[in-house]
């Protein structure tokens, strides 16, 4: 074997990114700067992400302030799809909430309905009694 040694240095749990119901997909975090492996025949897209904590997160003023940071080191990088975790996780459970929310109008549509039924039973049980 001549491939050359690979230090593992941290494992993450999995990364759910299209909501918890769906499986994790298969990711794996490469080092920056590093050259492609040699003898891989696996071609990856590489991307990379900056994860700030802050209690300004979703400011305007905090944007400005980091996309300085980041042109300062290079200007020549985009800074776009900028979203808070807020934002990450609301898209995240989009399509569960979509349908707790159509179970929702459909247990509310039947619940409205067995009390038509029940008022239609008894109102005629009632118009039937002998005087």
């Amino acid at each position: 074997m001549n491939d050359p040694w690979r230090e593992v240095v941290g494992v993450a749990d999995d990364v759910y990114d299209n909501g918890v119901n769906e499986a994790a997909p298969t990711i794996v975090y490469w080092p920056v700067l590093m050259g492609p492996f040699w003898n891989d025949q696996v071609r990856v897209n590489r991307g990379g992400a900056f994860v700030i904590r802050t209690s300004r997160a979703g400011t305007e003023t905090f944007l400005a302030d980091a996309r300085k940071a980041v042109w300062s080191v290079n200007p020549n990088l985009p800074v776009f799809l900028v979203r808070t975790l807020g934002d990450i996780y609301d898209q995240s459970m989009q399509r569960t909430s979509f349908t707790l929310v159509m179970l929702g109008v459909a247990g509310g549509m039947a619940l409205v309905l067995g009390i038509v039924g029940i008022y239609g039973v008894i109102s005629y049980a009632v118009s039937q009694e002998d005087p």
